[in-house]
């Protein structure tokens, strides 16, 4: 299962080029290791829920791991949870 770490901040320039990244990884299980994240911009949540509805339609594993505590609390400021992505939110 390939590792991809996530940049400290997630706004609309990481998300420009983590993109391709994550392409490139398609038709792999993966893990997206959030522990670096300290910022964390709605637009990076969105392709980040893409990437999960993108796996599972290719019927992949995909795994986020290691919040760290700033990336948790931007995602509540955003009105979003780490359940969000795992698919545990009832969605």
């Amino acid at each position: 299962m390939t590792i991809l770490t996530l940049p400290e901040t997630l706004d609309r320039r990481a998300v420009a080029e983590l993109s391709p990244k994550l392409l490139a990884l398609r038709g792999a299980a993966i893990v997206l290791d959030a522990g670096s994240v300290r910022k964390l911009g709605t637009i990076g949540f969105e392709m980040l829920i893409a990437a999960r509805h993108q796996w599972q339609a290719d019927g992949l594993e995909i795994e986020f791991r290691n919040w760290s505590e700033d990336a948790m609390q931007a995602l509540t400021r955003i009105g979003a949870s780490v359940d969000m992505l795992t698919g545990e939110a009832g969605q």
